[in-house]
């Protein structure tokens, strides 16, 4: 599991606000057999109230007080939602999911797609990221950031970080995805000596995130070779791990 905390910035009311977010690995749940043991998607065969535990003690990783859990139900496209406190789930599927309510953790599932959350804090605006070579293609990274702005961000005061993802060695793809993704970002795929394409999806929504203006920082970890990660393209039926991020505001101390 990799987790930290993003800002900590003053406003005008007396509070400090921070972003609080964590990566999961497949460690820790109670699920049993190939979706051993965290697995938090309620999608995949598991069992529910098994599923419903292991998301328990995701809201228990973010702090305190317990966090809301909003969780992307990702179609590989482009729409993004806003979430609320009347308005804990998103409308449809989506890949993007963007908020200004604290203690409310936005959470997209992911096995071999690349997970990213987003933060400013200066301007109270959180978002997380379901990204696939299909979203790259769909445009779902540039969305999330306009959902942002929307809500009143700015992408010089955000920052971002891009969660574990099958790597470019291992993710082969064919030439139309290879072109369709280089069309976004010109060197998201290349071509090995043997004929074959391979795509770097997470590269590619580095680059897209830095085109806008924003920090990024990457945890360099492959689903594919990493045993403590689910990975669709590995094992097939299996799990998902989750990234999530929560607002938190935090009164200061005279």
């Amino acid at each position: 599991m990799w987790s930290g905390t993003i800002g900590a910035h003053p406003d005008s009311a007396g509070y400090r606000r921070r972003a609080d977010w964590v990566f999961t690995n497949r460690r820790g749940g109670v699920s049993q057999g190939e979706f051993e043991s965290l697995n938090l998607a309620a999608h995949v065969g598991d069992d529910d109230s098994v599923v419903a535990e292991n998301r328990q003690q995701l809201g228990e990783m973010l702090g305190s007080p317990p966090a809301s859990l909003a969780f992307i139900d990702a179609e590989h496209g482009h729409n993004v939602y806003r979430i609320t406190e009347h308005s804990l789930q998103p409308e449809g599927k989506c890949d993007g999911l963007v908020t200004k309510s604290a203690d409310i953790a936005l959470v997209a599932l992911a096995a071999d797609c690349t997970p990213i959350v987003l933060a400013d804090t200066k301007n109270a605006v959180v978002g997380v990221v379901h990204c696939g070579w299909r979203g790259v293609v769909a445009g779902i990274v540039p969305a999330t950031i306009e959902a942002m702005l929307d809500l009143g961000a700015e992408c010089a005061s955000m920052a971002a970080i891009i969660g574990p993802a099958i790597c470019q060695d291992c993710y082969q793809v064919d030439s139309e995805c290879a072109d369709q993704l280089m069309a976004v970002v010109p060197d998201s795929a290349h071509r090995h000596s043997d004929g074959r394409w391979y795509a770097d999806v997470s590269g590619a929504a580095c680059g897209l995130l830095e085109r806008a203006g924003i920090g990024v920082t990457r945890i360099e970890e492959c689903t594919y070779t990493n045993p403590d990660l689910y990975s669709y393209r590995r094992d097939g039926r299996t799990g998902r791990q989750g990234a999530a991020i929560v607002l938190r505001s935090m009164s200061v101390a005279p």
